[in-house]
């Protein structure tokens, strides 16, 4: 008797039961007494099925702890949360058995839990079980995260139809169509693994050729395709007839801020405000990142001063000692790196203290690689201002780190994790 079967048998449910749920498992056959009039309440395809004397029904295709949680959520209208391919289980079960209580948890379940790694997925199963709510909101997510869904093991499981889909919308979110061009050949590579076929360039061809027409090849920049290292990308590339018509409107480019839900993002604080003090003209801050990271914005604050904090950075970048990551001056056009200034009272020891907020917004996609040292430096040629100096806060689970036991100026940065496994890595 398997574990699950063991455990409903022992839940008192009051009353004996008159009807059995049967299924099928390794050779198992595992049974489920229950209730027909609670069953039948539950779903018109049980109260068809128990008519008369019929007291079991053998349900296919639908695995022992599946069914444990389907018959727990009849009896309870509740069940422990689960993870999302889980309750996509669920919620196939709801529709087969036509349980309607249980279709709309499940829904309300995966909206939830809709994220950008499983998007694609997700948007998959709501055209297979036409769950409209679903569909619209993960399109939406595939194409405003789009950059981030390409390079993810999901994108990679999908369906060619889905892949399609996604590719075809002229608002996707990406850097540019040598990034789209260069995810599509990738995921042709990886069919090709899957059904054992040699990758020769002519097979990698043959596999690409349905998303062959979904790429604008004059956008495509044969410098930014050569970054990526693929020879027989390259080689397809320069036998393309590139042809005058355009696809799409505009070139697809990225679009900022990013429209993702707030659940997407990290934002981490860097520590707590113990003094302040002049800046000699320079400030140099030393951190890390536990986990590969976009970098979406840093906030910078030093004390309020009426027609002087506004003005009080002259410059800031960010760099890992070998290259330059970011860079804003006040005296420049800065299209990479929005500056937006914020005034903000918080309430410490000494009474009530205004602060000069400085938020760095980016406009460009900048990833922060795990184990590698970074350096925010800031520059301003204002000796008046008082800037805080920060306890920093390090803890195992924190996703930001600082180097050394104070650091000044930074307050707090945003992040969107890395996709965990990628197509490039």
């Amino acid at each position: 008797m398997l574990f699950v079967e063991r455990f409903w048998k022992n839940l008192v449910r009051g009353g004996a039961s008159d009807a059995d749920l049967i299924t099928e498992y390794n050779e198992h056959v595992v049974k489920f007494p229950c209730h027909k009039r609670i069953l039948c309440k539950a779903s018109v395809f049980f109260k068809k099925e128990l008519k008369g004397s019929k007291k079991c029904i053998l349900l296919k295709n639908i695995e022992p702890n599946i069914m444990f949680l389907m018959v727990s959520f009849i009896y309870d209208g509740r069940i422990e949360p689960t993870d999302w391919r889980t309750t996509a289980d669920l919620l196939s079960a709801a529709i087969s058995y036509k349980i309607p209580s249980l279709y709309n948890y499940c829904v309300r379940s995966l909206l939830d839990n809709l994220t950008l790694s499983n998007a694609c997925h997700l948007l998959e199963l709501s055209l297979a079980y036409s769950v409209s709510i679903l569909f619209s909101l993960s399109l939406k997510l595939c194409i405003n995260g789009a950059f981030y869904i390409l390079n993810t093991e999901d994108f990679n499981w999908i369906r060619p139809s889905i892949i399609i889909l996604i590719v075809s919308q002229p608002l996707l979110n990406v850097p540019n169509e040598t990034y789209v061009l260069y995810s599509l050949w990738i995921r042709a590579t990886i069919d090709n693994c899957r059904n054992n076929i040699e990758l020769t360039y002519e097979n990698i061809a043959r596999s690409f050729e349905p998303y062959s027409k979904l790429i604008e090849y004059k956008d495509v920049s044969e410098d930014e395709l050569r970054f990526y290292k693929n020879d027989y990308l390259v080689q397809y590339f320069q036998n393309v007839v590139i042809k005058q018509e355009r696809i799409y409107p505009s070139k697809r480019t990225m679009q900022f801020p990013l429209q993702l839900p707030l659940k997407s993002f990290v934002h981490c604080n860097s520590g707590e405000i113990i003094s302040f003090d002049n800046l000699q003209g320079k400030c140099d801050v030393e951190f890390s990142v536990k986990e590969s990271v976009y970098l979406l914005e840093f906030f910078i604050t030093c004390r309020y001063i009426p027609n002087e904090s506004n003005c009080g950075i002259d410059s800031v970048w960010i760099e890992n000692g070998k290259n330059l990551l970011l860079r804003w001056n006040n005296t420049d056009d800065n299209f990479k790196l929005k500056l937006k200034l914020h005034k903000r009272i918080a309430y410490m020891s000494e009474g009530a203290v205004e602060f000069q907020v400085f938020q760095f917004i980016l406009q460009d996609l900048v990833r922060l690689c795990c184990n590698t040292t970074y350096y925010l430096r800031i520059k301003t040629s204002n000796r008046k201002l008082l800037w805080p100096e920060f306890k920093s806060k390090n803890a195992s689970d924190r996703l930001l780190e600082m180097h050394g036991l104070t650091h000044k100026c930074l307050q707090n940065m945003t992040f969107l994790p890395y996709p965990p496994l990628t197509c490039d890595e």
